[in-house]
């Protein structure tokens, strides 16, 4: 499976404005003000509602696609 066709199964979860795969979307989320060495993700969603975050934990979980949550990007803790 190809990840345009990944992503486009997220859109059935999500409303297509909720899910990005953008070069500046993802550049954005690739880093935080910690230490860490920044990661670019394949793609970033906005979920609402814990049934959207569980619909989404459980696509990655059977697409093998991890997940990192990411709040406000401050890394205080």
């Amino acid at each position: 499976m190809t990840k345009n066709l990944e992503f486009s199964e997220l859109k059935t979860i999500l409303d297509e404005h909720r899910v990005s795969a953008g070069e500046s979307v993802r550049t954005l989320h690739s880093r935080d003000e910690s230490f860490h060495t920044p990661a670019l993700p394949d793609v970033v969603v906005w979920p609402n509602t814990t049934e959207e975050v569980s619909r989404l934990v459980r696509w990655a979980s059977q697409n093998k696609m991890p997940v990192t949550a990411w709040g406000a990007g401050t890394s205080l803790e």
